[in-house]
């Protein structure tokens, strides 16, 4: 049997780790605002983006090619879900920029 020093101890524990984990997203969603913000960060990103295939089918013949590809967008579809959730009106700018080629 644990004593009530040990659960308060694994609460307060899990606190600080809350605590850390979203510091942690504080400081990677302005990390990514502030490459959104910049022409050069998006092309960055779009050209990341591109290599997950999400604009593009995931149909192939291959079980393992499909499984890849189904990864991959899945992928690029995350990332783009995170960027959204950090500055929607950037990642609209970044998808207009990459249909226009600037």
């Amino acid at each position: 049997m644990r004593s009530d020093d040990d659960i308060f101890a694994e609460i307060e524990a899990q606190k600080s780790l809350n605590k850390k984990a979203k510091e942690q997203r504080k400081r990677e969603d302005d990390a990514i605002a502030s490459v959104l913000a910049t022409k050069q960060g998006r092309e960055v990103l779009a050209w990341i983006l591109s290599m997950t295939h999400m604009s593009s089918s995931t149909s192939a013949q291959d079980a393992l090619t499909l499984a890849a590809l189904s990864a991959q967008r899945d992928i690029g579809l995350e990332i783009v879900s995170r960027l959204e959730d950090v500055d929607f009106d950037m990642v609209q700018l970044m998808q207009k920029e990459m249909r226009d080629g600037n």
